[in-house]
């Protein structure tokens, strides 16, 4: 019993030895693989969006069904516009995720903590106001009293931009912190006679309203349709677009409000911001494929300024593209996910994130440590063998004399003996025997 110990023991350092050097390939890719391990995909996201009514919260709605469709259950926040969407990314206190920010809303110190996941659509920068006959530029509303966003709005930020190109200064004149449906209200109640009320209190009245947004907004599409009410034209958009790098020139064409009524009857020029989907470098990159997935199926239609497939676009964003979402955009949805539901696909990829390494480093050692094995088993006999050839080449060269062979079976003897302490599995007996019986064969030769 003491033998078969001890053999256990040989053949298994024998084995330790063989498979030490992979074993430890296969603990560092472990070591690796859990330092840039990520946790699966959380469930659910907090979106910013913007007014209520608004085109941002519009979209909101429709990317809260379109994660839903994925499992992914995301609660909508509304805000006061893209400044307080950005401050909100930014702090990690207030767990936003993602969320909707105009350009020229971001600074370059940003990239440190947010990127883009893409340009969603223009928000044109509508000026609605009162009037009997149209005005013939931005200057001509100075004095007046106008709705120009809440503090934290992007509505504000550009429509204080803007005017003071034209020499405006629109905090310096009668304003109101207010835009969307409060500002509308504002409006509509200037004209004195909505729903058969009398004009009574002009405190909380406005002469024009200014908001930034995508035409889907309702406020804007039931202001375009309002009696009374007239939207301004930029017909110097070409130059404020070259003056603020973060605008853009757009064209409201003829028939595009109603196509029976030919409104508008011309051309309108305007200026226009454009959309982005901001998110938090730490979301997780299986979300970023999602959204930019979601982005696509939203925004790859044609709207009001844009032609089909123009939008979502990698161009003109505050802040680089993710590089997930660019690699989706550029090489399309990854192959599990196509043919698998996401969350499954997701379990998939983590575990090839493991096993892939693993077989990498498994397949050779499969391959190798069994002719590593086989002939370290062989060394062990076949090192003896030179020994023994020597004898018998000695042996053969001329018959030595008592003395010299009483010297080479000593040396027989201690090969025999050698032979005798080495183990081997059953499979490497044969060569082991072939070794005994050939040192007895040089030593019957010696006494021939």
């Amino acid at each position: 019993m003491k033998w078969r110990g001890s053999l256990f023991r040989s053949m298994l350092l024998e084995w330790l030895w063989l498979l030490g050097p992979w074993l430890l390939g296969v603990l560092a890719v472990i070591a690796v693989v859990i330092h840039y391990w990520q946790p699966t995909p959380p469930k659910s996201i907090v979106m910013a969006t913007g007014p209520a009514g608004g085109a941002a919260h519009r979209a909101g709605e429709r990317y809260r069904v379109a994660l839903a469709k994925r499992g992914i259950h995301v609660e909508l926040r509304n805000t006061s516009g893209s400044l307080e969407n950005r401050v909100k990314l930014l702090d990690d206190d207030a767990g936003i995720a993602a969320a909707f920010v105009q350009t020229g809303s971001a600074t370059a110190d940003d990239a440190q903590w947010l990127s883009t996941i893409a340009g969603i659509y223009p928000e044109p920068m509508w000026v609605f106001y009162r009037a009997t006959k149209p005005l013939m530029q931005a200057s001509e509303l100075a004095g007046k009293k106008i709705a120009i966003g809440p503090r934290g709005s992007g509505t504000r930020h550009l429509a204080l931009d803007v005017f003071a190109a034209y020499g405006v200064d629109l905090e310096a004149q009668p304003h109101l912190d207010i835009t969307g449906r409060e500002g509308a209200e504002a409006l509509l109640k200037g004209k004195g006679t909505r729903k058969g009320t009398e004009k009574d209190n002009d405190e909380d009245e406005v002469d024009a309203m200014v908001i930034v947004t995508g035409e889907e907004s309702t406020v804007v599409q039931t202001l375009l349709r309002e009696p009374g009410i007239l939207l301004l034209e930029f017909p110097q958009s070409a130059a404020l677009s070259r003056r603020f790098p973060n605008l853009s020139t757009v064209t409201m064409s003829p028939g595009i409000i109603d196509l029976a009524r030919n409104a508008p009857s011309h051309d309108v020029p305007l200026i226009a911001a454009m959309s982005q989907l901001m998110v938090r470098n730490d979301l997780h990159p299986a979300l970023i494929r999602v959204l930019a997935e979601a982005a696509k199926e939203i925004h790859g239609g044609s709207g009001w300024f844009n032609k089909a497939g123009e939008f979502p676009t990698m161009h003109g964003t505050d802040l680089p593209v993710d590089a997930d979402a660019e690699r989706y955009f550029v090489s399309g949805t990854p192959f599990l996910q196509r043919h698998l539901p996401f969350w499954f696909a997701v379990w998939i990829e983590r575990a090839l994130i493991l096993l892939l390494p693993l077989l990498a480093i498994g397949i050779p050692a499969v391959r190798i440590v069994p002719v590593v094995y086989n002939w370290r088993m062989r060394a062990r006999i076949y090192r003896w063998y030179a020994a023994v050839q020597r004898l018998d080449n000695e042996v053969l060269r001329k018959q030595p004399s008592p003395e010299a062979a009483v010297v080479i079976l000593a040396k027989l003897s201690e090969i025999e003996m050698h032979a005798d302490k080495i183990h081997v599995p059953l499979a490497f007996a044969r060569e082991l025997y072939d070794l005994k019986l050939h040192v007895d064969f040089v030593r019957k030769r010696l006494h021939c």
